[in-house]
C-alpha cells in the first residue's frame, strides 16, 4: 500500500527499500536453507514470500526455480503481485536471458510475465509485442493495451484500440493511445466511456479530465454534477481538474463525512498545501467508520484508499484560503499549488507523495506525447536514476 498512500513519497520508498535489501541480503546469506523455507512457505498463499522466493530465485539464475514459482502464481492468483514485484526489484543484469526465455515461451503467463518485467525496467520488448497484439484470439491481448502506454508506444497502443478484439483491449488501447498524445477517435472513445457506470468508468476520467481543455472539464463537471450518485466522483475530478473557482464548494463538502476526507485532497491537489504540515486536520466525525472505495488513479477492490487521507477542518481550511486565494487566478488549471508544467511535474515526482507522484507521471505523459509513463512504484534507486536523467 506504501506505493499508493498520501504518507508515502520517494523519501520514505528509499527508507522501506534500504530495509528491504537488508533483510534479503540476510536470508540471501542462508543459501540453500532460506531457499528452502521459503519454497515450504508458499503453500501459505503470500505474496510476500513469492517476492522473496524469486528474488532469490532470480539472484541465483535458477531457471527450473523461476518456472516453479510461475507456476505457482499461475495457479494462485494471490501471488501473482510477490512475483511481478520480484521481477521489477531486482536489477536488469540478473534479467538478462530469462526475459527473453519468457517473452519466448509458449505459456500465456510466462509471457505476461516477460512483459511485465519489461515495463517495470522501462525497456521495450521490441516485435514480441507487437507479435502478440496481432495474434489472432491473443488472451493478452488487455493486458499489452495498457503496457503500450507504459512502454510510450503509440503504434502499439493504436492497434491494440483499432483492432476491437474485446471491451478491455479496445479500452486500454484507448487509454493507452490518450495518454501518449492522440486526440481524435480514442479520445471520444475515452471521453465516452467515462460516462458509462463500471469498473472501468474511474480510469477513463482519471485520464480524460487531464488530456481535457479546462473548458471541457468544466462540461464534464457540469455532467456529474447533475446525478447525486455521483458525488465522489464530482468531488475527486475537481481536484483534477484544478480550478481553484470551485474551492468554496469543497469547502463545503468538508463536513460531509462520506466525502470529506476526499473533498481534502483535492482541495491539497489544487493549492498544494498539505493539510497536516499546515494543521488544517482535525479528529474523524464521531462513529465514523472507513469503508471500501475505489480511487480515480489507482484500482484496488476492497481496499479503503481514503483512509489514510487526513480528515480535514472546514473552518480553518476556510481561513487559510480567505488568506491565501490572491495566489491563485480563477479559471487556470493547478496541480499541487502551480500550472502543470513538465518542470513542476518532475519536481512532484521528487518531494511528492505516491498519489500526487501518480498524477504527475500522468501529467508529464500527456505534456509529453510519446512518453511512456513514469513507473512511481519502481524501487526508489531506480526512480532515483530515471529522475536525474530527466532534461
Amino acid at each position: 500500500m506504501a506505493a499508493i498512500s498520501v504518507r508515502y513519497g520517494l523519501a520514505d520508498l528509499t527508507e522501506l527499500d534500504d530495509r528491504m535489501e537488508a533483510y534479503l541480503d540476510a536470508l540471501l546469506a542462508g543459501g540453500a536453507g532460506a531457499w528452502a523455507r521459503f519454497e515450504s512457505g508458499l503453500a501459505l498463499d503470500s505474496s510476500g514470500e513469492m517476492f522473496v522466493a524469486t528474488v532469490f530465485a532470480l539472484e541465483a539464475r535458477d531457471n527450473d526455480k523461476i518456472k516453479k514459482l510461475c507456476a505457482v502464481a499461475e495457479a494462485i492468483t494471490e501471488t501473482r503481485a510477490g512475483l511481478h514485484a520480484a521481477f521489477g526489484w531486482v536489477s536488469g543484469r540478473v534479467l538478462y536471458g530469462v526475459v527473453k526465455f519468457l517473452l519466448a515461451s509458449p505459456s500465456l503467463f510466462h509471457r505476461l510475465v516477460g512483459f511485465t518485467a519489461c515495463a517495470a525496467h522501462r525497456v521495450h520488448p521490441g516485435e514480441p509485442l507487437i507479435k502478440e497484439l496481432t495474434a489472432a484470439g491473443s488472451l493478452l491481448s488487455s493486458d499489452l493495451a495498457r503496457l503500450a502506454g507504459e512502454f510510450g508506444d503509440i503504434d502499439a497502443a493504436n492497434l491494440a484500440f483499432d483492432a476491437k478484439k474485446d471491451e478491455h483491449s479496445e479500452f486500454w488501447g484507448a487509454w493507452s493511445a490518450v495518454l501518449l498524445g492522440e486526440r481524435q477517435h480514442a479520445f471520444a472513445f475515452l471521453k465516452e466511456f467515462s460516462r458509462c457506470s463500471g469498473p472501468l468508468r474511474d480510469a477513463a476520467l482519471a485520464l480524460v479530465l487531464r488530456a481535457a481543455s479546462l473548458a471541457e472539464g468544466h462540461k464534464m463537471l457540469r455532467a456529474l454534477a447533475s446525478d447525486s450518485a455521483c458525488l465522489r466522483e464530482l468531488v475527486r475530478s475537481i481536484g483534477i481538474v484544478g480550478d481553484p473557482s470551485y474551492i468554496p464548494w469543497l469547502i463545503e463538502r468538508m463536513s460531509v463525512p462520506a466525502v470529506a476526507r476526499l473533498a481534502g485532497e483535492s482541495f491539497s491537489l489544487i493549492t498544494g498545501s498539505d493539510l497536516i504540515t499546515h494543521h488544517l486536520d482535525g479528529a474523524p466525525p464521531q462513529g465514523m467508520e472507513s469503508s471500501p472505495s475505489h480511487d480515480l488513479d489507482v484500482d484496488v477492490p476492497g481496499i479503503d484508499l481514503d483512509a489514510d487521507l487526513p480528515w480535514p477542518k472546514p473552518k480553518a481550511i476556510e481561513a487559510w484560503w480567505h488568506a491565501e486565494k490572491h495566489r491563485f487566478q480563477l479559471g487556470v488549471r493547478y496541480f499541487a499549488g502551480e500550472h502543470v508544467s513538465i518542470g513542476h511535474c518532475q519536481k512532484v515526482l521528487l518531494q511528492g507523495n505516491q498519489r500526487r507522484r501518480m498524477a504527475a507521471a500522468l501529467f508529464l505523459s500527456l505534456l509529453q506525447p510519446g512518453t511512456g509513463l513514469f513507473p512511481t512504484s519502481a524501487p526508489a534507486w531506480r526512480q532515483k536514476r530515471w529522475l536525474d536523467k530527466a532534461p
